[in-house]
């Protein structure tokens, strides 16, 4: 039987959240091992709602019978408006196919703003610029009528109902699907050591990027005399959490395969500060595999796997990634750093260039949550931890 359709409130954000799993086998010395447990990531949406009159009490009512059922959930944030009138008996949509969750043998509604009507549709085959029907339309759909994928699903909770007067029922849901939503497999721009790197520019409007410095220290305190503290990683592991945005269905869609490819905490990206960790002080051409930056310590001892790795953003905007293999100090207030290859372009003093440390991470948690305001831009937070490595 076709279950209800849930809609949503039209003023209000949705949040798509996406569960994976990963058993993270640690060793004291914060080595650790990886595995996933989950082939694809549980999906929750969640959004406020808001019915009155005639539709609040539709609403209620199918809460009442198929609140513990499956529902045919539109997804809001793939939703499309109809660029020009669609006949009553049309066998295809004419629609923006890629990247919309839209698969073979699935279903999708269109949607009428203004009336509230609505029409499910079975989806025979996905084309490029269309969808092909199994049955034709059975109503006429004005331009600018939605067309969303859908998928069953189920409340997570029966929503609790505010009356704001007699007429207007309003509050918040969380469905989680039951069926899969699938993605296409991303490349990575960049990839450094064998693993890829993660480059994103932090969203700063939202929140400042923040670079955590934490300790992994093993305490044994027997109460009666001074604890004894070790520190048997011997390095610190930064974390980085940072706001970053997708505006576009192209850009949408590379963060989506991109956070299916991190598979939550399973996946290991090189991360950087993008701050200027190292400020040169002399200026090195093209084919330079050395450089004098302004002295911070890292002459004092040999550097920590975490302060290996550096990235370099020229003042053209051009980016490389090299290795510390040696540091001297060849002057008072210097130190000279060498590199495993040549810069591949000429830096001087004062001209933009931008040296951040470049560590090994992976992703903090493995539940990731996507706000929309609206379907074409998205908000999220991602926050990363470094590893302990021998690259």
């Amino acid at each position: 039987m076709t279950l209800p359709i849930w809609c949503y409130a039209e003023s209000d954000p949705v949040v798509h959240t996406m569960s994976f799993l990963t058993d993270i086998l640690p060793a004291a010395t914060a080595f650790e091992q990886r595995r996933k447990l989950r082939l694809s990531p549980r999906h929750r949406i969640s959004s406020a709602f808001l019915f009155d009159g005639n539709q609040r009490r539709r609403m209620e009512m199918a809460l009442a019978r198929y609140a513990g059922s499956e529902w045919e959930l539109p997804l809001p944030m793939f939703g499309q408006a109809l660029g020009a009138l669609l006949a009553s008996g049309a066998s295809s949509i004419p629609a923006e196919t890629a990247d919309r969750a839209f698969v073979d043998g699935g279903r999708a509604l269109l949607l009428n703003q203004q009336t509230r009507a609505h029409e499910l549709v079975e989806i025979d085959t996905v084309e490029a610029d269309a969808l092909t029907l199994v049955d034709p339309t059975a109503a006429a759909w004005p331009a600018g009528s939605m067309l969303y994928p859908l998928r069953r699903a189920r409340l997570v909770d029966a929503p609790a109902l505010g009356l704001f007067t007699d007429a207007i029922s309003y509050g918040d849901t969380e469905f989680e699907l039951t069926e899969p939503l699938d993605w296409a497999a991303y490349t990575w721009p960049a990839e450094y050591r064998g693993a890829p790197v993660f480059d994103q520019c932090a969203n700063a409007a939202a929140s400042d990027p923040v670079v955590g410095l934490p300790r992994r220290l093993l305490t044994v305190d027997v109460m009666s005399g001074v604890q004894s503290v070790y520190d048997l990683p011997a390095v610190t592991l930064p974390t980085l959490q940072m706001a970053i945005d997708a505006e576009g269905r192209e850009d949408i869609a590379d963060l989506y395969a991109m956070l299916y490819d991190l598979k939550g905490c399973l996946r290991s990206v090189w991360i950087s500060s993008r701050a200027r960790d190292l400020e040169p002080v002399a200026s090195a051409g093209s084919g330079a595999t050395s450089i004098d930056v302004e002295a911070c310590g890292l002459d004092d001892a040999d550097l920590p796997a975490t302060r290996r790795d550096i990235r370099i953003q020229f003042p053209g905007g051009a980016v490389v990634y090299r290795r510390i293999t040696n540091v001297t100090t060849p002057a008072p207030g210097t130190e000279r750093i060498t590199l495993d290859s040549a810069l591949g372009t000429a830096i001087a003093p004062g001209d933009g260039t931008v040296i951040s440390w470049l560590w090994l991470a992976r992703q903090s948690a493995d539940v990731n949550a996507l706000g929309y305001w609206t379907g074409d831009v998205v908000e999220t937070t991602l926050q990363f931890e470094g590893i302990n490595h021998d690259l």
